[in-house]
């Protein structure tokens, strides 16, 4: 007796290969058969579901996730699960929640609010280790894989100070790497922008990438610059390949600024020359325009050394705020100048830590500085030390040209990078169907087939999942069933909190999530791949 029967569906296996029609029975977690001409009999399966009309692929994997600590809180993670997700990965950005230390737990908390959305104040771990058994104990609908985070790493060892390691604070970032790789993490990831990563020279990188390359394991990173120097940031990257035989994985790749758009040609020629070298490399993005991180990357890293404290003082000091504006107005060789790049009109609040804020969420610093009577830069930095830094903005950078080019190149995969908190980015919401309905089926950018093998079989091949990612007998039956026809993303920027359409069911480990669009109530089903 199999648990569940799908038949009459056309299959996209996720390969790449071209779709096919055929039958797929379940049983105890995994694909048992998949049968091509008539449909096995209904009466040897607990559960049959007709799918004419419907398209049947692995489930979405989302390589960009900032939902380890939300998941704390909310297990079944609605907006990923009714995207069709079954798989997503934490620890992005060379940010997350461990390892860390007692001394540094309250800080590190303090950091990540913009990033994380609401979570239990209590962490009951320190080591890596530690960590994964708190996502266990969390009981997830969704299956979870994570990175260990380099600022993490960094901060236990020296903190958020502004300098290069010792050669006894490098051997212990090595053995705490070395650590949580061995105890389950699928790789490091770097966040190149955000402290204390910034501050760490290109050789602590080198050193740090060997203990990863020994594992097999990948680094995932955000790059230093993705603006004016977004091609040196690029070979940085690249360099790290070719130094230590890393596998890259860069981080939500986009052009930041309307100056840069052209260089598209210039980076995907640099990764063709990458791959006849032997580098092993792929990059992951989200169908948008526009970013979505923490106020705080608007500043320059200088004025964020030391942690939490010492940035509220700068921001509170008259001469630090005229230094700040005017490396905001002249820019400082190497940084990203997100407010030069989009313009105060392109810098909308997306989430404040307060009630006494919430008017602002939505809306762009320009028009909240004028309603003040302050300029763009004092709004940004009252704001800041109003909320106890706890802002997040979204930016809009971006072109859709650039956007379309890069989600059909082949080394491209897709990650939601969604942050669920405030009135967040509609990223969050309507990744993988907008990839599908409008810039597949709409657009017509790629074939369905190769939409479906970027979001699922390549990024499984990826982190290294042998037995997921495909619509393959023996696999596990993570699963999305949806209308090619339909499926469509309705988040937008003013209202980002709605569900797509076209996604009717949803398996995680053979167990159905959603059915026939609506929540089962199944939970706890999903697994932390280590």
């Amino acid at each position: 007796m199999y648990d569940t029967l799908i038949k009459n569906v056309v299959l996209y296996d996720g390969t790449g290969s071209s779709p096919y029609s055929g039958h797929v029975l379940l049983k105890d977690g995994s694909i048992a058969a998949i049968v091509q001409g008539l449909p096995p009999e209904d009466e040897k399966s607990a559960q049959v579901i007709d799918g004419v009309g419907l398209a049947l692929a692995p489930g979405f994997i989302d390589m960009h996730s900032h939902s380890e600590l939300d998941i704390m809180r909310d297990p079944l993670n609605l907006a990923k699960l009714r995207q069709g997700v079954t798989l997503e990965v934490f620890g992005q950005d060379g940010l997350g929640p461990a390892p860390v230390n007692r001394v540094s737990q309250a800080a590190r908390q303090r950091y990540l609010k913009p990033l994380a959305g609401p979570y239990p104040e209590k962490w009951n771990w320190q080591t890596f280790g530690e960590f994964l058994e708190a996502l266990r104990a969390a009981k997830g609908t969704l299956n979870a894989a994570t990175l260990v985070p380099h600022g993490a790493i960094r901060d236990v060892v020296m903190g958020m100070e502004n300098r290069p390691a010792t050669a006894a604070e490098l051997y212990q970032m090595k053995n705490l790497l070395g650590e949580a790789l061995d105890a389950g993490a699928k790789g490091m990831s770097l966040g190149l922008i955000y402290i204390p990563s910034v501050y760490a020279p290109f050789e602590e990188l080198v050193v740090l990438s060997e203990v990863v390359a020994r594992r097999g394991k990948l680094l995932v990173a955000q790059m230093r610059n993705e603006g004016d120097r977004i091609l040196q940031s690029i070979d940085e990257m690249l360099q790290l390949g070719r130094r230590t035989g890393v596998k890259v994985h860069l981080s939500h790749l986009k052009i930041v600024g309307r100056n840069n758009w052209s260089l598209i040609d210039q980076i995907f020629a640099s990764f063709d020359k990458a791959l006849t070298e032997g580098i092993n490399l792929s990059f992951d993005q989200y169908p948008y325009s526009a970013g979505c991180t923490t106020l705080t990357a608007l500043l320059p890293s200088w004025a964020q050394a030391g942690g939490a404290d010492k940035l509220l003082t700068r921001l509170k000091d008259p001469f630090d705020r005229q230094h700040i504006i005017h490396d905001l107005q002249v820019g400082l060789p190497g940084w990203e100048n997100l407010a030069r790049a989009c313009g105060w009109e392109g810098i909308f609040v997306s989430s404040v830590g307060s009630a006494r804020s919430k008017a602002c969420e939505g809306r762009h610093v320009a028009e909240l500085a004028a309603e003040r009577g302050v300029t763009p830069p004092d709004l940004v930095f009252d704001l800041l030390v109003e909320e106890d830094l706890d802002v997040g903005m979204i930016d809009f950078y971006g072109s859709h040209e650039v956007v379309k080019a890069m989600l059909t190149h082949p080394l491209q995969m897709v990650g939601t990078d969604g942050i669920p908190n405030g009135k967040p980015h509609p990223r969050l919401y309507g990744t993988f169907p907008r990839l599908l309905g409008y810039y597949t089926r709409d657009e017509g950018c790629q074939s369905l087939e190769e939409t479906v093998r970027k979001a699922t079989g390549a990024a499984a091949a990826r982190l290294n999942l042998s037995d997921r990612g495909l619509l393959k007998e023996g696999y596990r039956a993570d699963l999305v069933l949806f209308n090619p026809a339909t499926i469509c993303d309705r988040a937008t920027y003013r209202d980002p909190q709605q569900y797509p359409t076209g996604i009717e069911w949803v398996f995680v480990n053979g167990l159905p999530v959603l059915a026939n669009g609506e929540i089962t109530g199944v939970q706890g089903c999903g697994t932390v791949l280590t």
